[in-house]
């Protein structure tokens, strides 16, 4: 209270325009919006809003004057003083005919380069961007600091761009090199470098809430969302311009003939928390992920929030409560929806083993007598869905195919839709959930004497165990292409089911013309110590050894 008496005394004595927000809406709102706020607009006037403010202007100043025989306002508290009178005298008498006197936002101002400010101090700016930070040291009266030593430069410079700190090799490159453009050859080596976009990830990746689990109590891994991670990564490596880089990430699904990168790219949507915690109301949660996408898109990339138009019009920016839940009704149409997203080399792998994949799978099932008992499922929960509260324990199992398919929600989604109508993989996720959560219906008893915990451990296995056959076929492949000069090393395969405790090779990006000996040093340099050894020891005694098949033996899922 005292620093803005300060300010008001200041503003009287030096005769500065007062602004709005800062030195007239504080004193309305402590001293009038208890009568004439947005609760409560005794006589019809209003003054916690700038335009009503100064359409009462001269009722305003008549009554905190006393200039009239009416009682003096406010009726109760202390008066006015002169110098608050007088902030409020000039910022009504010095508003333009017919507009709020409040300054500008500046998310809603053109974007214009302003010149370069004049400096007295000769030689030390280099740029325009030093000649704003020179004119504001000499309005401070102070002196500018002396240039940086070399590898102080390079250090900030490194973690800046690339956030990791410069190499002992890089350090003494740097030191050597006498060019006068040194400087911008190192800035352009970082720039082009593939940190540089995993260190600029970052930021919009915590405005985006990205995140590898689903949050709360159940947390469960999203196990693909390193793909819309990676999207950003090469988004900004690639230099992608901002127009495209938001046009995917909104609405990239819904372009003409959207690529898989750009459906990929809608997965900022999809970041959003999910809540797996029983006893939570389903649709009182896609309300608040709803919110979360609206606040989020708002924050992002229209330069303010609007997370407090969610109650009442916005106070001082110009948002009200009908344009937050317009934006609101767009997200508020979305239904989530997995796609297949194969990587360049990993569906040729999967289609190799696909059918014979399709073929076991079946056989389980129809050995453990799953259609038929999956089917009588599948009509109770429907009924129970329609008459909640008839039968409490097929609610519990209701709320469990709700909370825990894969995609959150899901399941009562696909299971309201003709079988005839399901995809593959939208009739394996709710076979797999009837299979290990079926007791949820008929209790631990029944779906013992079925086996479907021994089924559901069968199918688990067969899943991992297919993996691995594909992981040492390609592991051995490798290893015969690594012998030519010229080799091309092949992705791994990205496998379509369960195999979430992989420890995945992450390729350099020159791996497709690496020689036998860089892809060998480049493996060296990956591998652990014990393999680190094993493989020397190999190569002094002139045995073949596999450290690849080794890797997924050591890191293969448990079953």
């Amino acid at each position: 209270m005292r620093l803005s008496l300060f300010l008001l005394v200041s503003i009287a004595a030096v005769g500065q325009s007062p602004d709005y927000v800062r030195d007239v809406a504080p004193l309305l709102k402590s001293r009038c919006s208890g009568c004439h706020g947005a609760l409560q607009q005794m006589k019809g006037l209003r003054l916690d809003k700038a335009e009503s403010a100064l359409a009462a202007g001269s009722l305003i100043l008549t009554r905190v004057s006393g200039s009239s025989d009416l009682p003096v306002m406010p009726p109760v508290g202390k008066r006015l003083t002169a110098d608050e009178v007088a902030v409020l005298r000039k910022w009504i008498e010095g508003a333009p005919a017919g507009a709020a006197a409040r300054k500008k936002h500046w998310a809603f101002e053109p974007i214009a380069k302003p010149a370069a400010p004049v400096t007295r101090t000769a030689g030390w700016a280099r740029n325009e961007v030093d000649a704003f930070i020179l004119a504001r040291l000499e309005r401070e009266k102070i002196q500018p600091s002396g240039e940086a030593e070399k590898t102080t430069l390079l250090r900030r410079l490194s973690l800046d761009l690339v956030g990791l700190p410069p190499t002992m090799v890089e350090i003494r490159e740097y030191l050597a090199d006498a060019r006068p453009d040194a400087y911008e050859r190192t800035v352009d080596r970082l720039l082009a470098s593939v940190h540089f976009g995993e260190r600029w990830a970052r930021p919009w990746l915590d405005r985006a809430r990205y995140a590898d689990s689903d949050g709360y109590e159940k947390d469960w891994v999203r196990p693909w969302a390193w793909r819309y991670r990676d999207y950003v990564i090469n988004a900004f490596n690639r230099d992608m311009p901002f127009d495209r880089f938001t046009i995917d990430q909104i609405a990239g699904d819904l372009l003409p003939d959207a690529t898989v990168e750009q459906k990929i790219a809608t997965g900022f949507h999809r970041n959003t928390l999910t809540n797996r915690e029983g006893g939570i109301d389903n649709e009182q949660f896609r309300f608040e992920s709803t919110i979360d996408r609206t606040n989020t898109v708002s924050a992002a990339w229209l330069g303010l929030t609007t997370g407090c138009a969610q109650c009442h019009d916005h106070k001082y920016d110009p948002i009200r409560q009908k344009d937050y839940f317009s934006l609101f009704a767009y997200f508020d149409n979305v239904e989530e929806a997995d796609i297949e997203a194969p990587r360049t080399g990993e569906m040729d792998p999967y289609l190799a083993k696909r059918d014979e994949y399709r073929a076991t799978r079946a056989e389980l099932l129809k050995e453990y007598g799953v259609p038929a008992v999956q089917a009588t499922w599948e009509r109770d929960m429907l009924e129970a869905a329609a008459n909640p509260g008839k039968r409490t324990d097929w609610d519990l199992a209701w709320d469990c195919l709700l909370k825990l398919t894969e995609g959150g929600w899901d399941g009562a989604r696909i299971m309201r839709k003709a079988e005839s109508d399901r995809t593959e993989r939208e009739r394996d996720t709710l076979t797999d959930h009837f299979v290990r959560n079926y007791h949820f219906a008929v209790g631990q008893k029944k779906f013992r004497e079925l086996k479907l915990p021994e089924l559901d451990k069968l199918i688990d296995q067969y899943d991992a165990s297919d993996d691995v056959e594909l992981m040492r076929r390609l592991a051995h492949q490798m290893e015969e292409i690594i012998t030519d000069e010229a080799c091309f090393v092949p992705g791994f395969v990205m496998p379509f089911y369960r195999s979430a405790n992989w420890r995945w090779v992450q390729y350099p990006e020159d791996y497709n013309v690496m020689t036998s000996e860089s892809a060998g040093e480049w493996w060296l340099s990956w591998i652990d110590d014990d393999l680190k050894r094993e493989t020397l020891e190999a190569r002094q005694s002139g045995k073949t050894f596999s450290p690849q098949v080794r890797v997924f033996d050591q890191y293969k899922p448990k079953p």
